[in-house]
């Protein structure tokens, strides 16, 4: 049984929330060299479940615009719309070329050896790292992989265009 405590702690998906998160930086981060309003890609853990709490993306461009992110447990596909959580969506102010950090109103649970699908669609625009299917990119506790980019919402796939996520990841980890 579960007691209650003095000090908050939030449990999700054997996470416990007991202090600060980790902070993954992408390897590319300080030089990206593609850009998306959309990208899907997905994050593998690995031996432990992880709850991921921010995001931190690039702006392609200065300024207050639309920004929302989306998740669903699995691999994605462009016919399942209906299968994504918005966790994060309204006005943002992004810096050109600069990592801004952005909180999900809900954390992404994934539990250990599973995977998640992630995609961040930005008005005005995002940057990445140009890819192919098949690669990836290591961390302690998970593996990026990179994804198709869309020119509108969840539309308009830019066909043979894979993107890498590029920016900070903030996680817990089980």
């Amino acid at each position: 049984t579960n007691l209650p405590t003095n000090s908050p702690s939030r449990q999700t998906n054997d996470v416990v929330d007991n202090g600060s998160p980790k902070v993954y930086q992408t390897p590319n981060a300080d030089d990206p060299n593609s850009n998306a309003k959309g990208l899907m890609f997905s994050i593998v853990t690995k031996s432990k479940a992880i709850s991921i709490t921010d995001l931190g993306i690039i702006g392609k461009k200065s300024g207050e615009k639309d920004v929302s992110i989306y998740y669903k447990l699995g691999a994605y596909s462009m016919d399942e719309d209906n299968d994504w959580t918005q966790v994060l969506k309204g006005k943002v102010s992004l810096a050109q070329e600069q990592i801004v950090k952005l909180t999900f109103d809900e954390e992404i649970a994934i539990p250990a050896g599973e995977t998640a699908s992630v995609y961040i669609y930005s008005k005005n625009g995002q940057l990445c790292t140009k890819a192919k299917e098949g690669d990836s990119t290591e961390a302690d506790d998970f593996m990026l992989k990179p994804g198709w980019i869309t020119k509108n919402e969840f539309e308009d796939l830019v066909e043979d265009k894979w993107g890498e996520f590029e920016g900070e990841i903030f996680y817990l980890s089980g």
